[in-house]
């Protein structure tokens, strides 16, 4: 394989994995849950505690990532069986 044909497959390489990752600074979001049900909303400055040093998330394309953080006193909200009504 000559150089030319190396740098061609590092692009394509890169290419596919640019279409298959995700800025997880982008994407992420927190929900801070009261026992109200009301929330608050943040987006992290940085995301390499949870998602690397990259920051980046792979093999995923798709909209916003939210996770949802409630007090202890409040997580029986969050925490309803599927069969209650």
């Amino acid at each position: 394989m000559d150089e030319e044909q190396l740098q061609e497959l590092e692009a394509q390489i890169k290419a596919e994995v640019d279409e298959w990752s995700s800025n997880s600074n982008e994407c992420f979001a927190i929900d801070i849950v009261r026992g109200d049900g009301s929330k608050d909303t943040f987006r992290p400055e940085f995301t390499y505690p949870i998602f690397g040093e990259e920051e980046a998330i792979f093999g995923y394309q798709v909209g916003p990532i939210e996770g949802q953080l409630a007090s202890p006193r409040h997580y029986h909200a969050l925490c309803r069986p599927l069969w209650a009504h």
